[in-house]
């Protein structure tokens, strides 16, 4: 019971922030500026747009670094050595402490992940289609070829309203909208959660500077792996987390080679990832020197 409630108080904090309004804002004017082709599209052909668009929003690379980013500021304030924690720490004991925020961050990033699929919705408020199928737009958009298509042609020559991502004929052909959505978020939040786990056991051992900055060089390296050639992505691809969130191209080949592991393999990596992280905040919470006075609120 004081277990639930330590993760209750710390779920409060972790939510209900600065940090976290301002990631519901960047991410929306992102998604917003983006989809602005789509919505575009809906308007002229009169049919609504499927709500699940959410998982190709994130095939996007410089849209999935530009979320992580975000992710990385909202949790910019661990290891949370805020006074406020010091007399929590106090009163709970270390151990007991440290797993009310890793439960903490865990609740963050389920919110971060679900505001970021409300966000991709919203654009298409009044023109979204609820049924279980794909609908007639995502079905249409995910047949046609970029270089054939009259729509994708009319934005490939203007650079203000590129498009940044389009629907897969093999992926939705794989995976109804329920499917691939439960996919995404589930994906999603275990890499939102391991980047949290992952920044709050750097931040204890070598401090919260280093915990942000080594995890803003892990996300660009997104740009690296996008820059090499398919074989070499492939390969890349089942080492990189972070770019599992591409979960809308998971059954798309690119150049004979598929982007992504299969979902098996990406869950068990990232549980086994958490897992491990979690040991380790738990064996360093105990004997680790806390310097609450270097930290900002």
């Amino acid at each position: 019971m004081k277990k639930l409630m330590q993760i209750g108080k710390a779920v409060q904090t972790k939510i209900f922030t600065d940090r976290m309004f301002l990631y519901f804002l960047i991410v929306l004017v992102i998604f917003w500026k983006y989809e602005e082709p789509y919505i575009n599209y809906v308007k002229q052909v009169g049919y609504p747009m499927s709500w699940c668009i959410f998982p190709f929003v994130m095939t996007s690379s410089p849209i999935l670094i530009t979320v992580y980013f975000c992710v990385i500021y909202m949790n910019a304030d661990i290891p949370f050595m805020q006074h406020i924690n010091m007399y929590y720490m106090i009163r709970a004991g270390r151990k007991r402490w440290a797993v009310g925020q890793i439960g903490g961050i865990a609740v963050r990033s389920s919110a971060a992940v679900a505001i970021a699929a409300i966000c991709s919705l919203i654009p298409f408020i009044g023109r979204t289609e609820w049924s279980p199928g794909w609908g007639k737009v995502m079905t249409t958009l995910a047949l046609e070829r970029p270089l054939d298509s009259d729509f994708y042609q009319q934005y490939a020559s203007t650079s203000d309203k590129t498009i940044m991502f389009k629907p897969y004929q093999e992926v939705i052909s794989s995976f109804t909208p329920v499917q691939l959505m439960l996919l995404t978020v589930t994906i999603c939040t275990l890499i939102f959660f391991m980047i949290g786990l992952a920044m709050f056991l750097l931040g204890l051992t070598i401090g919260r500077i280093w915990a942000v900055s080594l995890s803003y060089a892990y996300v660009m390296a997104i740009y690296i792996v996008e820059n090499m050639s398919f074989e070499r992505k492939w390969v890349l691809g089942w080492f990189l987390p972070t770019i599992w969130a591409e979960v809308g191209s998971v059954s798309k080949p690119f150049g004979g080679y598929y982007r992504l592991p299969s979902p098996a393999y990406m869950f068990t990596v990232l549980i086994i990832a958490i897992a491990g992280l979690t040991t380790g905040i738990c064996l360093v919470i105990r004997r680790v020197d806390l310097n609450w006075d270097n930290e900002d609120a």
